[in-house]
């Protein structure tokens, strides 16, 4: 499983075009270093609120994903936090 560094994250909501059904979650700007890039690389990946499971990650993690048979993100997990400790919270309600 690759180690990659978080470089940014966004909460995010939307709702597909085909749902009516609110979408929450994270969109999270992970980073490796990769073969022909001076620096590291990035790209964008999303993840539901769900999926998160109250995790809260910072610029500085680094994290392991794991995708299903289609491509899409199974779960996530913190290798290294860029704080003093790995915490679990909720993340904050909507206007609070």
């Amino acid at each position: 499983m690759n180690h990659l560094t978080v470089v940014g994250v966004q909460e995010t909501e939307f709702k597909p075009k085909d749902s009516n059904d609110l979408i929450k979650g994270y969109n999270l700007w992970l980073g490796e270093e990769r073969k022909g890039v001076d620096g590291l690389a990035t790209d964008r990946v999303f993840i539901t609120a769900e999926k998160m499971n109250g995790l809260t990650i910072e610029p500085g993690d680094i994290v392991e994903i794991s995708y299903n048979k289609w491509g899409r993100v199974q779960s996530i997990s913190i290798a290294e936090s860029a704080g003093a400790s790995v915490t679990q919270k909720k993340p904050a309600a909507a206007g609070s």
